[in-house]
């Protein structure tokens, strides 16, 4: 079963308001932009030229699952691929987490498109409704699972 999206009658959307036009992309944003700021406030050297300690700048404790299994949960490395890929290493970010580093270039597309929809009031409505089925949540637990067996398999042979 699939939504179906009614197309909007000339004129209907005007009445619909500016507003309701613009809060899918407004959402959109909100929800697409922190990661962008978050991986360039990180950064993925220090201004020495050093690899910084993401964990430790958000406070975070080392991962447990990976400390006492050996192997890596399925988040393992998403932040440091989102800083590569925020400062335009995506080689390094696609080999440090697949996931991650497809997420932030999600994540910039989509910026820019609301940002586009924003300022031109597009309504993105029936995008938003298209990428909300079945089909695209079975590709991106794929995506997901495919990239934890990658990172799994890079911490086993010591390839990073």
């Amino acid at each position: 079963m699939s939504a179906q999206v009614e197309p909007i009658a000339p004129g209907e959307a005007d009445r619909a308001g500016p507003l309701r036009r613009r809060m899918p992309a407004a959402i959109m944003l909100v929800v697409a932009l922190p990661l962008l700021v978050m991986g360039a406030w990180l950064g993925p050297v220090d201004a020495g030229g050093e690899a910084v300690d993401r964990r430790a700048q958000l406070g975070l404790a080392d991962c447990g699952m990976l400390r006492d299994t050996g192997i890596p949960c399925a988040t393992c490395g998403m932040t440091t691929s989102v800083t590569y890929a925020v400062d335009g290493r995506l080689l390094d970010a696609f080999t440090t987490q697949p996931a991650a580093a497809a997420l932030a270039v999600l994540a910039a597309m989509v910026t820019l498109v609301a940002g586009w929809s924003l300022i031109r009031g597009v309504d993105l409505a029936p995008l938003v409704l298209a990428l909300l089925r079945p089909g695209a949540l079975v590709v991106i637990i794929g995506v997901v699972l495919g990239a934890w067996m990658y990172r799994i398999a890079t911490v086993l042979t010591g390839s990073i």
